[in-house]
């Protein structure tokens, strides 16, 4: 198949291997405009892609696709499921679900498979096996407030490997969560990247960790998303396993990086295994099933930062009416030496453009802004007569912008002209990244974070920390766990579970009791241990003393 292909009925293979092995190939619906004629591509087959070349299965202009596919081979070039960086909402798929096992595998850089939904649509897969160069996005069509939901039941990948975020500009809160709904006894490794969109402003990853089985993650992942275990187990065996934390705005209460391991629905486990460290807030929700923190590698040492150093920053709100040059500062909490720096992009009021002169332009049309240190910018055209643009908005602010900007240019693809640009003359910007780059040191209550210039709601930085929900927590495992960071919450305290030392270091505020069933609980002398204490079976509690070493 080496042409572009336009389909306007459904097409089904079935007991048949769809192959595409030579040059570019597009599979579209190129039904009426308007008319949204619906179409999908269905096979119980193998999909297999190779050579370095582009096969896209997507919507058009005038309807939109379904897919439904059974298993993928791919060894080269790209593979896009919905179009990648769709400029329109029909490119994105209504339905993608792959039945059977993913296996995609390429040593060239520019290899990638993309997924582009739909608004509302969830992206169903089941095992997916990643290798050599191997770069997943899932991506989402155009817009503000885009939300793209992807669900596998596995994620294996090597070193090298990356699954990222959205790559498609949008505003507003747009995020990426990708939930890995684990089988049962079944246990996946990733040493590969999960990492963030390459967009300019809502495009963080969450990480959902669902099911029975176990899924590890051994990679570098610089995410900076939620964590949430609802079930089965997440193990760790980096210290950044868990996302980089630290910087992104995003929308009020939701806190970067945070963790929560949720025992409603099912037994819940993130374990950090070996001598890793985790820079985050960490809450334990056991309400049904357990919720626990374990370290299962025996005779090494899982730590939980403390010590006053801050995990991110954030704010309530996005800040808005910035001025280029903006600092940020961060004060109070009892400590010092944090530090945080600001990237700036573009809102409408930024730009001054003259369009009465514009022709050929249709809605949908996107143009890109430039200069003043900054890259991404983009406005897109909401409306025209006769070509002619009478409305337009920021699709993507940018980032990165330390002064105005100053030209705008066509995208590829937009052929349209007449439009002036016009001296930017209003310096106000938008606040599109905060990244903490010093941690600070001495902090016993979240420092307060202001910015120099514009309105700022809510800046504060944020502490690690270990919350205790519900009534069934566990800490522990054949390994040792320290939690140097404060320890609080008024659930139902926690059980110290496994062979290995689970050793307390801060002044704990948690209020629920705290049972020994196996191992040891050290306690160090300015520590706590909760309302009350319990022993069971072969468990010990140890308190350390700085003058005289252990008792028991």
């Amino acid at each position: 198949m080496n042409a572009n292909a336009t389909i306007t009925p459904s097409i089904s293979l079935v007991d048949v291997n769809f192959s595409q092995m030579g040059g570019g190939a597009a599979i579209y619906n190129n039904g009426s405009t308007g008319n949204n004629t619906p179409m999908s591509f269905t096979s119980n087959g193998t999909l297999t892609k190779g050579t370095a070349s582009t096969l896209t299965i997507r919507g058009h202009t005038g309807g939109n696709m379904s897919v439904s596919l059974n298993n993928i081979e791919m060894t080269d070039g790209q593979l896009l499921l919905g179009a990648d960086y769709a400029t329109n909402v029909n490119y994105g798929l209504t339905a993608l679900d792959v039945s059977g096992t993913a296996n995609l595998s390429s040593s060239s850089a520019s290899s990638a498979f993309a997924i582009s939904t739909a608004p509302g649509v969830t992206a169903s897969l089941q095992q997916v096996n990643l290798a050599g160069n191997m770069v997943v996005r899932l991506s989402a069509t155009q817009g503000v407030n885009r939300v793209r939901n992807v669900t596998m039941t596995g994620l294996n990948g090597t070193s090298g490997t990356t699954v990222q975020g959205n790559s498609v500009a949008n505003t507003g809160n747009s995020y990426t969560t990708l939930t890995i709904n684990s089988t049962p006894s079944t246990t996946s490794t990733f040493n590969g990247t999960v990492a963030n969109g390459t967009g300019t402003q809502g495009h963080y990853m969450n990480l959902v960790k669902g099911g029975t089985g176990t899924q590890v993650l051994g990679g570098s992942n610089t995410y900076t998303g939620t964590t949430t275990v609802n079930g089965g187990t997440l193990a760790a065996t980096t210290s950044s396993g868990l996302g980089s934390g630290g910087n992104g705005i995003y929308s009020a209460g939701n806190i970067s990086n945070a963790v929560t391991v949720n025992g409603t629905s099912a037994a819940a486990t993130l374990d950090l295994q070996g001598g890793l460290t985790v820079n985050k807030p960490v809450t334990l929700a056991g309400s049904t099933n357990g919720a626990s923190l374990i370290n299962s590698v025996a005779s090494t040492t899982a730590t939980l930062t403390g010590g006053g150093v801050l995990s991110a920053v954030s704010f309530a709100t996005a800040p808005t009416n910035l001025a280029t040059g903006t600092t940020a500062s961060i004060t109070g909490g009892g400590g010092s030496g944090a530090t945080a720096t600001a990237s700036l992009g573009l809102t409408s009021a930024t730009l001054n453009l003259n369009v009465s002169g514009s022709s050929g332009y249709v809605v949908g049309n996107l143009l890109n802004i430039s200069g003043g240190g900054g890259s991404g910018a983009q406005i897109i055209v909401t409306a025209v007569t006769s070509g002619k643009i009478t409305a337009w908005n920021v699709l993507s602010p940018g980032v990165g912008f330390t002064s105005l900007p100053t030209s705008i240019a066509n995208n590829s693809g937009t052929t349209g002209t007449g439009v002036v640009w016009n001296a930017a003359t209003n310096n106000t910007f938008t606040l599109i990244g905060l990244t903490l780059t010093n941690a600070g040191s001495g902090y016993t209550s979240a420092p307060t974070v202001a910015l120099s210039s514009g309105t700022a709601l809510g800046g504060s930085g944020v502490l690690p920390s270990v919350t205790l929900d519900g009534t069934s927590n566990n800490i522990g495992g054949a390994g040792n766990v320290a939690i140097n960071s404060v320890i609080g919450g008024s659930g139902g305290g926690f059980s110290k579970i496994g062979n290995g030392t689970a050793t307390l270091s801060a002044a704990n505020t948690y209020t629920g009791d705290t049972t020994v069933t196996t191992g040891t609980l050290l306690i160090n002398t300015a520590a706590t241990a909760g309302n009350s204490g319990t022993g069971a079976g072969s468990g010990f509690i140890r308190k350390k003393c700085a003058y005289r070493g252990e008792t028991g």
